[in-house]
């Protein structure tokens, strides 16, 4: 494939006094797999509308694909993704965004695959609210080399809600991980929105993923994971403002000769009658890097805000779990507690 596909999606707006209200938007660039190489370049954006229902459901959540399955061949072009939640307000409301670049990739990746999600606005009145985002550079896996960039942005909304409130952050450039060698640059960027919940709980987590499975040979290239929290506020449950990130969550076979670097820091987290956390936990490679590292691996762990009847604000980071060779190279971990004021238990 060696043109252009282009595919947008735009929510309008509905608006229903007792039924449910609908303004979604889907795009794919392909609905299906390209047997052959990806030369020219996909582009799917979707943006939610605005929806309200008086007394059900409102959705006007995003999805957008760059393909819907598999580049049998090489990519060397572009996929460019791009997906935001609108406004959503009922008693049940979803503004959130997914967005996935490709299903899988069957040899290298010489181009660039670019996605971006980006929560909306959601309010419910008695059940859940959704305003969060979910980005995938790939959501299977690798069948070759990552000279290339791949680059994964997931920014979180705001939901308020009688009840739960969600406006989590979640990405992965490659979720299945690479067979071959990663020499290009990923570069993964969660970050919590803001979730308000009366009755239940709240998330506004962070959580970022480089390669969430192994990579299956060397890297000298760089691999940049970070995730903030963002605000969690509720009365009566339990609020989340937690932040993880992992440059390679399952480590590499081969060496490290790049860099692998990790930042995560909690946000604010706030129960008037329950618990509170605000924990940061980064990982260089939480698992084996079976061969020599002469590069640079660093995770840094800052904890976030926390009060309540119980707060948490911890913070933990490793460099890397398991080393099978030499290290000339760096190896930096460091973690910084946050603030935690609990008013009936430990903090």
């Amino acid at each position: 494939m060696t043109g252009t596909i282009t595919a947008t999606a735009t929510g309008g707006s509905a608006t229903s006094s007792t039924g449910s209200a609908s303004a979604e938007a889907d795009a794919y660039g392909v609905d299906d797999d390209i047997n052959g190489d990806l030369v020219g370049t996909v582009t799917a954006t979707a943006m939610g509308g605005s929806a309200t229902s008086a007394s059900s459901l409102a959705y006007a959540d995003a999805y957008a694909e760059g393909l819907d399955d598999d580049v049998d061949g090489l990519l060397s072009g572009q996929i460019l993704v791009r997906a935001t939640g609108g406004i959503a307000v009922g008693n049940y409301a979803d503004a959130g965004a997914d967005a996935n670049g490709v299903y899988g990739i069957y040899s290298n990746v010489t181009g660039a695959i670019t996605v971006t999600a980006i929560g909306g606005t959601a309010t419910a009145s008695g059940s859940s609210a959704y305003a969060d985002a979910e980005a995938y550079g790939t959501d299977d896996y690798i069948g070759g080399d990552v000279p290339g960039i791949i680059t994964a942005t997931a920014t979180g909304g705001s939901a308020t809600s009688a009840d739960r409130a969600y406006a989590d952050a979640e990405v992965y450039a490659a979720y299945y991980g690479v067979d071959g060698d990663v020499s290009g640059t990923i570069t993964v960027t969660a970050i919590g929105g803001t979730a308000i919940g009366s009755a239940s709980r709240a998330y506004a987590d962070a959580d970022a993923y480089g390669t969430y499975d192994d990579i299956g040979g060397n890297v000298s290239g760089t691999i940049t994971a970070t995730a903030t929290g963002g605000s969690a506020t509720t009365s009566n449950s339990t609020a989340y403002a937690r932040a993880d990130a992992y440059a390679a969550d399952y480590g590499a076979d081969g060496d490290v000769s790049g860099t692998l670097k990790a930042t995560a820091t909690g946000g604010k987290a706030h129960s008037v009658n329950g618990s509170a956390y605000a924990d940061a936990e980064a990982y260089g490679a939480d698992d084996d890097i079976n061969g020599s590292v002469s590069g640079t691996i660093s995770a840094t762990a800052t904890g976030g805000t926390a009060s309540g009847n119980y707060a948490r604000a911890g913070a933990d980071a490793y460099g890397a779990y398991y080393i099978g060779s030499n290290v000339t190279g760096s190896i930096t971990a460091y973690a910084q507690g946050g603030t935690a004021n609990s008013s009936n238990s430990s903090a």
